[in-house]
C-alpha cells in the first residue's frame, strides 16, 4: 500500500502515512447505512430519544448556579441583605433597616423563597436589631448615669 500524497510504501491498514502524516483514504470512516437511518430516526422523534443532548437535559441544566430570578420573591431576599447590611453600617438608622429587613426575609419566605441570600438577610438584619437595641440601652444607661451624677453635685 502507497501513501496517495508523498508515494511512500505503508503498512497495509494504517489510518495515517508515518512520513507525511496524510490521512489514507482507505481509513477514513463514512457513516454506514445503520448509522444514518438511526439518525434520521431520532431526529423524527424530537425529544422521545432521552439521549445526552436532548432537550429536557439542557433544560434542567439551567436550574443550577446562575438562575437566581426562578426563585419566588428574589427582589425582597435581595432587598433584605441589603438592608441588614446598612442596618450594621450606618449607625443610625439600624432600627429602622433592621425591621424592614426582617419584615422582607420574613414575606420571601413565606413566598417559598430558599436562596442563602434571603437568610443572610435575615441573619444580618436580626444582628442590625440587636446592634440597635444595645445602641438604646446603653444610651438610656449612659443618660441616667450623667443625670445622676449631676444631680449629686447639686445636693
Amino acid at each position: 500500500m502507497f501513501c496517495e500524497k508523498c508515494g511512500k510504501e505503508i503498512a497495509d491498514g494504517a489510518k495515517f502515512c508515518m512520513f507525511c502524516g496524510n490521512q489514507i483514504a482507505s481509513a477514513e470512516e463514512e457513516m454506514s447505512e445503520e448509522k444514518v437511518q438511526e439518525f434520521e430516526g431520532n431526529a423524527d422523534n424530537h425529544g422521545t430519544d432521552q439521549g445526552a443532548y436532548s432537550s429536557q437535559n439542557y433544560n434542567n441544566a439551567s436550574a443550577g448556579y446562575g438562575n437566581a430570578q426562578a426563585q419566588p420573591e428574589h427582589g425582597k431576599a435581595v432587598a433584605a441583605l441589603v438592608l441588614g447590611i446598612v442596618s450594621l453600617v450606618i449607625p443610625y438608622l439600624n432600627l429602622a433597616t433592621s425591621i424592614v429587613g426582617i419584615c422582607l426575609a420574613a414575606s420571601a419566605k413565606k413566598a417559598g423563597n430558599t436562596e442563602g441570600i434571603r437568610k443572610a438577610g435575615m441573619i444580618l438584619s436580626i444582628i442590625g436589631l440587636c446592634w440597635a437595641a444595645g445602641i438604646i440601652i446603653f444610651g438610656i444607661a449612659a443618660a441616667g448615669t450623667m443625670t445622676c451624677l449631676s444631680l449629686s453635685y447639686y445636693f
